[in-house]
């Protein structure tokens, strides 16, 4: 473990349970907004590849496509 980890550790070892949960708390709550930022909301991919589709009926495509699916 890096010297500086086994530092912060064992001053955060000194603390009392309560300080120990605050600490806690805010290192998960930097975690998640950090997940949060780098999160990718499945609608930023609206639309693409659609110029592939263009012209294709849909309804057609399926029927074409059901015999192989046995």
């Amino acid at each position: 473990m890096n010297i500086d980890i086994e530092r912060i550790y064992k001053d955060i070892s000194k603390l009392s349970e309560n300080e120990k949960k605050i600490i806690l708390s805010k290192l998960l709550s930097e975690i998640n907004l950090s997940e949060e930022k780098n999160k990718k909301d499945i609608y930023c991919i609206k639309g693409v590849g659609k110029e592939i589709w263009d012209g294709i009926d849909a309804q057609d495509y399926v029927n074409d496509e059901r015999p192989l699916w046995k």
